[in-house]
């Protein structure tokens, strides 16, 4: 999905944050790693505005780092066993 709005991301500066969002969380599963993901501007009024189904006014700058962090229980919750 992100290869498909690779080409819009490059044009969209919150668009390229959420999906490095996305991707981080997804990153932070496998590596057990933070993660640090640039928005052009305060996150917040975008997750309230997604969380409650609407579309997001561009943020204005400065831009913000967000450091995501490992959940302590993300190292047991994921091992495999062999088989």
């Amino acid at each position: 999905f992100v290869d498909w709005l690779e080409a819009d991301r490059r044009d969209d500066a919150l668009l390229a944050a959420l999906c490095d969002y996305d991707l981080a969380l997804v990153s932070i599963l496998r590596e057990n790693a933070p993660q640090v993901v640039t928005f052009p501007g305060n996150p917040a009024p975008v997750f309230e505005a997604l969380a409650e189904a609407r579309l997001p006014e561009m943020p204005q700058p400065p831009q913000w780092e967000l450091e995501i962090l490992p959940d302590a229980e993300v190292e047991t919750a994921f091992h495999a066993t062999p088989s």
